[in-house]
Order: C-alpha cells, then sequence, then structure tokens
C-alpha cells in the first residue's frame, strides 16, 4: 500500500468575474491494495479541496438547488464505514487501530477532516435524506430540488481576522485551500459543487460559485445530451467531447403548465382565493407568475394566495427561458341573501306568539345556520320562531359553513293588535225587538272594532253559533261575545 499526495486535477469555472476560489483540486490519499486493509482492496482514497484566493476567505457554505443543481458522483462504489456518518465530526481518530477501515470512510465537510479538529459542519438534514440515502448505499446523488439542501459553517471570529484564518479551517489558511470531503471509492469521483466564499471573512461581500472535478485528467464537463439544441447565445448546446453532464443543457422547450386546483374566497369579496398550477417537463429551476412574467418575482412553486375572484394568467418560465401560460377563473362566492317574513303576528292584545320565519336564504357554501337579531346567543338551522312579543324590530342573521354571516335585508315589525271592541250600532236604536218572547225574529245590531281583522269579527249570544250583525234573537236580555278571526274575543252585556 503507497500513499500518494499528488494533485490529481483541478477544473472547473466560477460564476463570477471575480473569483475567490480558484478551483476544486482532487488528491489522493491512498491506492488500497488490499494487504492492510483487506475491506478496501481496489478502492482510492481522494480528498477533495477549494482552493481559494487568501488565507482569509471563508467557505461558508455548499449547497444544491434547482437554480444550482449539486451533484456528487463516481463510476465505482462509494465506501462507508459503518460506525461513522456523513460528515468529517463522526470520525472519532482514536477508534482507528479498533477500526481501521474508519481513517479511510467517505465523508463531507468544510475544513475539519474529524471530531479532534474543532467546529462542526452543519447542514440541512431534513432535505438531504435521498441525497444521503443514495451516498450510504455507495451512489452518488444530485440535489436540485425547489427547497434545495446545504452543509455549512458559522463564521465566529472572536480574535483578529488573521488568527481566525489560522485556526479555523474553514478558512483558506496557510494553504489556501479548504477541505471539502473525504472520498473512498471503487472508481473515479467527481462532482459540481456551488460554494458561498466571504471574502476576507466579510460576509457583507459574499460571493457564490459554482465549480467541476474529477479526479481523472481526462473528463470533461458539458453538455451530454444530443437532443440539446442550445440558447440564443449559443450555450447549453450538446458538446461530444464533454464525459460528465454539468447541468448546462438547453434542451428544446417541453415545459408544460396546467391548473392543480382552485379555490374561491371564503366569504363574498374577500380575498383568500388560491391558485395552484404545476409544470412538467422544465429544464432546470421553473419560476411562476401571476398576471405576467417580471410582474413580481418568481415564486418556486405554482401557489398563489390572497386572490379576489375574477380571471388571471398564471404563466411558468425555466432555466432555458421556456414560457407556457394557463388562463384561470377564481369563482365568485355568492353573496348570501336572506329575507324573512312574518308567518303569523301576535293572534291577540296581550299575548306573546307572533312567528316568524326565512322566507329565502341563497349564496354563502354549504348549509346555513341562523340567529334572530334579539337573540344572538342562541344559534340554530331551524327556519321558524315562534312565541315572539311585540313591540320589536327583528331580523334574522344567517352564517354559512365558512363562517361567513349576513343580515337578512329586511327586518319585521312585531306589533301588538288592538283589544277588541263591540257595540251597538248606531244607525237606529241597534236593536229590533221580538213580537214575542218565544219567536226569534228580534235582533241585535252590533259593530266589530280591532284585532288583527275586524272585517272577520263575528257575534254569538250563546258562545257557540258565531255569525255576522246582525244577531237574531227572541225577546230577552243577553251577553254578546265578538270573536275574530284568530279566536280573540270580547264580551258586552246591555
Amino acid at each position: 500500500m503507497k500513499r500518494l499526495y499528488t494533485l490529481a486535477v483541478a477544473m472547473g469555472t466560477a460564476v463570477l468575474a471575480t473569483a475567490q476560489i480558484t478551483g476544486i483540486s482532487v488528491e489522493t490519499v491512498m491506492e488500497h491494495d488490499g494487504l492492510a486493509i483487506p475491506e478496501l482492496a481496489g478502492h482510492t482514497t481522494y480528498r477533495v479541496y477549494a482552493d481559494v484566493t487568501s488565507s482569509t476567505d471563508f467557505i461558508s457554505a455548499v449547497y444544491g438547488n434547482q437554480d444550482s443543481p449539486l451533484m456528487l458522483g463516481t463510476d465505482g462504489a462509494f465506501f462507508h464505514d459503518a460506525t461513522a456518518g456523513n460528515f468529517a465530526q463522526n470520525v472519532v481518530p482514536s477508534l482507528f487501530s479498533f477500526f481501521p477501515t474508519l481513517e479511510y470512510d467517505s465523508w463531507l465537510t468544510i475544513g475539519i477532516s474529524n471530531s479532534d479538529e474543532g467546529s462542526s459542519v452543519q447542514n440541512t438534514p431534513s432535505t438531504l435524506v435521498d441525497a444521503f440515502a443514495a451516498f450510504n448505499a455507495g451512489d452518488g446523488f444530485v440535489v436540485n430540488d425547489p427547497i434545495g439542501g446545504s452543509w455549512f459553517n458559522l463564521l465566529q471570529c472572536l480574535s483578529t481576522l488573521e488568527e481566525c484564518a489560522m485556526e479555523d479551517l474553514a478558512f483558506g489558511g496557510a494553504d489556501n485551500r479548504v477541505l471539502l470531503a473525504q472520498l473512498t471509492s471503487t472508481g473515479d469521483v467527481y462532482g459540481v459543487f456551488n460554494m458561498q466564499v466571504f471574502p476576507a471573512g466579510d460576509q457583507d461581500e459574499e460571493i457564490k460559485q459554482t465549480l467541476t472535478f474529477s479526479s481523472d485528467a481526462a473528463d470533461v464537463f458539458g453538455c451530454t445530451n444530443p437532443a440539446a439544441t442550445g440558447n440564443e447565445e449559443g450555450e447549453g448546446m450538446y458538446d461530444s467531447a464533454a464525459t460528465i453532464d454539468d447541468f448546462s443543457c438547453v434542451l428544446p422547450c417541453t415545459v408544460d403548465l396546467s391548473l392543480a386546483n382552485v379555490t374561491s374566497p371564503t366569504c363574498h369579496g374577500d380575498a383568500d382565493a388560491g391558485i395552484a398550477v404545476e409544470a412538467m417537463g422544465a429544464q432546470g429551476a421553473d419560476y411562476f407568475y401571476l398576471d405576467s412574467i417580471g410582474s413580481q418575482q418568481g415564486l418556486n412553486f405554482g401557489n398563489f394566495g390572497n386572490l379576489f375572484a375574477g380571471t388571471y394568467m398564471a404563466f411558468v418560465e425555466d432555466a432555458a427561458g421556456c414560457r407556457d401560460s394557463v388562463e384561470v377563473v377564481v369563482p365568485v362566492t355568492e353573496p348570501i341573501e336572506v329575507v324573512v317574513e312574518l308567518t303569523a303576528p301576535v293572534s291577540c292584545a296581550g299575548e306573546e306568539d307572533a312567528e316568524l320565519s326565512v322566507a329565502s336564504a341563497t349564496g354563502g357554501t354549504g348549509d346555513f345556520t341562523y340567529f334572530l337579531s334579539i337573540d344572538p346567543e342562541n344559534t340554530t338551522m331551524e327556519t321558524t320562531w315562534t312565541g315572539l312579543a311585540p313591540g320589536q324590530t327583528v331580523s334574522v342573521w344567517a352564517t354559512d359553513s365558512n363562517g361567513c354571516i349576513q343580515q337578512s335585508s329586511n327586518s319585521i315589525a312585531i306589533t301588538s293588535p288592538t283589544p277588541i271592541s263591540v257595540s251597538l250600532s248606531t244607525s237606529g236604536t241597534g236593536i229590533l225587538d221580538a213580537t214575542c218572547a218565544d219567536i226569534e225574529d228580534g235582533g241585535i245590531f252590533l259593530v266589530g272594532l280591532g284585532g288583527n281583522a275586524p272585517a272577520t269579527i263575528e257575534f254569538s249570544v250563546d258562545g257557540m253559533n258565531f255569525g255576522p250583525s246582525p244577531v237574531t234573537v227572541s225577546g230577552g236580555t243577553y251577553t254578546v261575545i265578538a270573536q275574530d278571526v284568530y279566536g280573540c274575543q270580547v264580551t258586552m252585556s246591555e
């Protein structure tokens, strides 16, 4: 087994003209012949470094997302020691004698190479689940979704910048380079890394760069898809010399936007409707817009909220500049409209038996519950209220299943009828005498007033047989009972 400390290859391009990271270099640490560690026979251990401009340049993060995909790959299989993890802080040097393969585990980092070298590298574990599952299975991975993932360091310099640069391994340090990974594989290793660097340790002057690397000096990064046609500037075309794809391909436009869901406003006139659109066939990152591209910052996901009812145009634009659109109608939530009516008035003076009903209730969403304006604490799905007293004006409030509430368009004034009164007709004496005591040819001529329907008042002298005036009687003295259509009565003796 021999140790090699030669620079294998450094390649890649920065996304900015002023680059703090001049390249990514791959160093061969060990070619394993299997004599010392049989499990590693046929493997090679590499270390990957970011080469920076200055000792005070600080590598803050390595990241990937839909705008800047990150890729780590191998044409063999990565080795992982069962006792280690995905990052350098999981490597404990004191265990090397017990677990020889641990020293050559594959891991990621920014600066440190083991648990004895200070700060731990942090990461976004929830967004790297799939990547780490592939990595631990010996495969490479790509991080190119809208949420993205990262491993990163926090800049915590409590002394002079120069002192920090010599102590914190995330700085360039004396050799102007920062360790990014140790990779043990049965083949060559390669990747596309996006990095955030703080030049001279200045967090306000961050620079983001994308660089490529490979342990094989013959590798060429470029577009490997023969279907790529490139953009108007000639970028992203198929490169027949490329051996590793670097996500630069620009293919013919295939992006297709469709409506996934639309929700109406909760209540009429509300601005809380939503539109969800989804795109298929996008190249690289896709951004979503409403009304027009550039009318606002593009969204990573096609979810738009806080909308009024109406017609909208949703757009998508992918990384290749391909666009599509779809018209979306957000339906109107109809206003709640309630009309009430008095289905039975107070029957008689002094009673509390009026009846109120909902004549119609439209609009809104779902079923309604109601309450009276004079009794807001008692809600019901019934549409009729009884036992209402006179002397009050009543309306009805309706609430739909979304919690939208509306008062009836009309109110009902509940009044008490005037008491019924009865008197002899003022025409003549009001009494026609009977010819004989036992002959019913006499008459009592009466006038009834008051009640809910004066015209319906009828009269009786026996409380059972009611009829209009005059009441036919024989000779004698009578008590007259007057009664209206609601059964309200009054008596008269004369």
